[in-house]
């Protein structure tokens, strides 16, 4: 992430896992005052939430490419 925001791009950090949200605490630390803005943790899917959302980051906002990586929690898993 640091390398991210150092290049001023925006990170996306998805969560999938419990344990998850309680390790992403400390990396949501990092970020500067001014750089928090730049980041945002999306309750995705590992694997579907990053692939939603680097189609999304082809056009849009961080806030928009966070919702879209999300909605990988309701994709149907089996046809």
């Amino acid at each position: 992430m640091r390398e991210l925001l150092d290049q001023s791009h925006d990170a996306l950090v998805p969560l999938a896992l419990g344990s998850a949200a309680l390790s992403h605490l400390p990396a949501l630390e990092l970020p500067s005052d001014r750089e928090r803005p730049h980041v945002r943790v999306a309750d995705a899917p590992l694997v579907e939430g990053p692939v939603l959302a680097a189609v999304a980051a082809t056009g849009g906002d961080l806030d928009s490419v966070a919702n879209e990586a999300a909605t990988g929690q309701n994709m149907p898993k089996v046809p």
